[in-house]
């Protein structure tokens, strides 16, 4: 196909997957197209690829001008993928560990209460449990990470695999963040808690029960086990609260930039 002007035009066909790591950005003040499966930004003169989880990170770049890439951590060129010159770069991989020891039990959770706080709701729907709610009847862990868990990477994430209704991350009597259940991990980035890694994390799970007015998607839902005896009253009554795994994966940044 050609242009007014003669000149051809090329188009070029991309999948969904390959669609969806494209991202156009400013470097320098040219216009380049990157190709990649890790999150980027640019900051006007360089470029930032973040990757959770994996150490190793590859891009494909095409730029206004003829750039040539560098950066601190090597390139190492990687057979092309249509038309992008594929690179390839790693950081230094880190283990980072992480405990957890559940310090309560949960008790029996009371029945989800429901408002209509807006007015035009034709039914009401369900609200937050109360900090005395939660302080009575959700379950205790303390995560303890190392306190140079982000040292060498950009951010760390907890990944908290749990059920329950919902959980809070707290420390020192301070809430840093929440969740409120819907089958998938918890994930939380550390660094804006840095100062708190001398201190262990507690984590709050507040039981679900099963007649909560909560919709799951397939397969999401969780099994429900009857209350602890000496609690129920209505034998009917089941709840689910527990914490299955918590990980720490490291967020690893390779920054590239043009020579």
């Amino acid at each position: 196909m050609r242009s007014e002007s003669a000149k051809p035009i090329h188009f070029v066909v991309l999948t969904q997957e390959q669609a969806e790591r494209l991202t156009l950005l400013t470097i320098r003040g040219q216009k380049a197209l990157l190709y990649s499966g890790a999150y980027a930004f640019s900051d006007g003169e360089s470029l930032h690829l973040r990757s959770p989880g994996r150490s190793d990170v590859f891009f494909g770049l095409l730029s206004e001008g003829d750039m040539n890439w560098q950066s601190s951590v090597g390139l190492k060129p990687q057979p092309s993928e249509g038309i992008f010159p594929i690179y390839e770069a790693s950081a230094a991989t880190r283990k980072i560990a992480v405990s957890f020891v559940q310090t309560k039990q949960a008790g029996s959770a009371p029945r989800i209460e429901r408002a209509n706080p807006a007015g035009w709701r034709k039914q009401p729907v369900a609200v937050a449990p109360t900090d005395d709610t939660m302080e009575k009847f959700a379950g205790r862990w303390n995560i303890l990470l190392p306190k140079d868990g982000l040292a060498g990477v950009e951010d760390v994430f907890l990944q908290i695999h749990y059920q329950g209704d919902v959980a809070r991350l707290r420390v020192s009597d301070a809430l840093l963040d929440d969740n409120f259940y819907n089958g998938d991990p918890w994930a939380i980035g550390i660094k804006r808690f840095a100062s708190h890694l001398e201190s262990p994390f507690e984590l709050q799970v507040l039981p679900l029960r099963d007649d909560a007015p909560i919709y799951f998607d397939p397969g999401y839902r969780p099994h429900f086990e009857n209350k602890p005896e000496d609690k129920v009253k209505d034998k009917k009554d089941k709840q689910v609260v527990a914490v299955d795994s918590i990980t720490a994966v490291p967020e690893y940044e390779i920054v590239v930039r043009p020579q």
